[in-house]
C-alpha cells in the first residue's frame, strides 16, 4: 500500500520548489547583469585611459587635473615637503 501526502504537505513542498526556481532564475538574472556591467566598466575605463593619455601627452604627465571644474595643475613646480 502506498502512501500518500497530504494536501498541505504537498502544496507546501510545490510552493517551496516554485520560489527556489524563481530565486535561481532571479539569480541568473543577477550574474547576467553583473557581467554586463563589468564589460560596460572596463569599456569606460579603457575609454578613459585613451583620453587621459592624451591629455598627458597635451599637458605633461605631472599635471593633475580637477574634474569638478577643468583646473589643470602643472605638479611640477610645486616643491616636495
Amino acid at each position: 500500500m502506498s502512501k500518500k501526502l497530504t494536501t498541505e504537505e504537498l502544496e507546501n513542498l510545490q510552493k517551496l520548489s516554485s520560489e527556489i526556481n524563481q530565486s535561481k532564475l532571479k539569480l541568473a538574472d543577477l550574474v547576467y547583469q553583473q557581467s554586463f556591467f563589468i564589460k560596460q566598466i572596463n569599456s569606460f575605463m579603457e575609454k578613459f585611459k585613451l583620453i587621459e593619455n592624451e591629455l598627458v601627452e597635451k599637458y605633461g604627465d605631472n599635471s593633475s587635473i580637477n574634474l569638478a571644474n577643468g583646473e589643470v595643475v602643472s605638479n611640477e613646480n610645486k616643491e616636495i615637503e
